[in-house]
């Protein structure tokens, strides 16, 4: 139970985190509640695994193996094992394979689930950032989105689903400089999501010198003002590595890593994606013991396994940065935290025993 009290706790402070990152473009953009509800779904599977600076997993497994700790030294569970010759090892047996099994699971959320939902983000955030939010449309003003300025005589806003339009007037902006924008004129026109479907249409074209060149008529055509984002898929050098499965991220790192560049750089990527998970083994093997030596000073044991947890991580982070700059070996830099402090832990319960 603490662990999945922890779990939805953290997951929702990590997870609510992208609002407030980005809620100014949520709001500049108009972004409907349905696209921020799948934002947060896509974002949940990462937060869990690898949160800024720890994921909702690593902090649950960390919580519920400290409380479950601290509430048997409390309730003198654990001294009556000891009386009956049971040694912490076999104690803390239970705890340290859940640990290891909630990191086996984390390890392939992390390889299956994460690129996956992380590629969907990006994609949903590129769209967002390269649509267009069009203003309000009033009827007898100019407006400009995209590459066009509009003018609309009447609005008809009966129908909740789209807008009709009446009188309608679109210029579209030249591309080369000392050209005359192309105009086109509507009868009526339908706006919806951004996309505009104009009926029995005037175009007109100019000549540098601003004399009309053609005039064409046509039934109806189409504008939209929604930017396709670019293909990532397509691109696969685009893909951040934490885009990536690790099968997929050797490839990268064999078939463009040398002629890129960023070689070290995927090969600590690489090695990180095993070893971030394991870190649920870690917190559980080095807090355990530590809630057990301060449970009689109530929480006292909970509050410094959390701040020992800062201390792993941040000790991750800098083991990454030196290991992207060349200082340490991409798996030294990966997997160096977590021997450091699985010796700790080890230490720690031995003095115990």
């Amino acid at each position: 139970m603490p662990f999945l009290v922890g779990l939805f706790i953290f997951g929702i402070l990590l997870i609510f985190q992208i609002l407030f990152d980005y809620m100014s473009v949520f709001i500049a953009k108009g972004v409907s509640l349905l696209t921020v509800l799948k934002l947060l779904l896509f974002a949940a599977p990462g937060k869990m695994v690898t949160g800024m600076p720890m994921g909702a997993i690593p902090l649950s497994t960390l919580l519920a193996s400290s409380l479950a700790i601290n509430r048997m030294a409390r309730d003198s569970e654990i001294t009556a094992l000891r009386c009956a010759s049971i040694s912490l090892k076999r104690i803390f047996r239970p705890i340290l394979t859940a640990a290891a099994i909630i990191s086996v699971a984390c390890f392939l959320l992390n390889e299956h689930v994460v690129p996956r939902s992380e590629r969907k983000l990006r994609r949903m955030m590129e769209e967002i950032n390269y649509s267009s939010s069009l203003p309000f449309i009033q009827s007898n003003v100019f407006f400009h989105a995209d590459d066009y300025w509009f003018y609309i005589q009447r609005v008809d806003r009966s129908n909740r689903q789209q807008a009709v339009l009446y009188g309608v007037m679109v210029y579209q902006l030249p591309r080369a400089a000392g050209e005359y924008p192309l105009l086109m004129t509507a009868r009526t026109a339908r706006y919806q999501k951004n996309l505009w479907t104009l009926s029995d249409i005037v175009r007109y074209t100019f000549r540098p010198d601003g004399t009309m060149a053609r005039q064409d008529h046509a039934r109806s055509a189409y504008i939209n003002l929604r930017h396709s984002p670019p293909n990532f898929d397509f691109l696969a050098g685009a893909r951040l590595p934490r885009e990536m499965t690790m099968k997929e991220l050797r490839s990268q790192m064999d078939l463009f890593g040398r002629a890129s560049g960023a070689d070290r750089g995927w090969e600590v990527e690489y090695f990180f994606k095993t070893s971030i998970p394991f870190s649920c083994f870690i917190l559980a093997l080095c807090c355990a013991p530590l809630s057990l030596y301060f449970s009689r000073s109530g929480f006292a044991g909970i509050l410094l396994s959390i701040i020992l947890a800062w201390i792993y991580f941040n000790a991750m982070l800098i083991a990454k940065a030196f290991g992207m700059s060349g200082m340490l070996l991409p798996s030294l830099a990966a997997w160096g935290p977590n021997i450091f402090f699985a010796f700790t832990g080890a230490y720690l319960l031995w003095r115990g025993e």
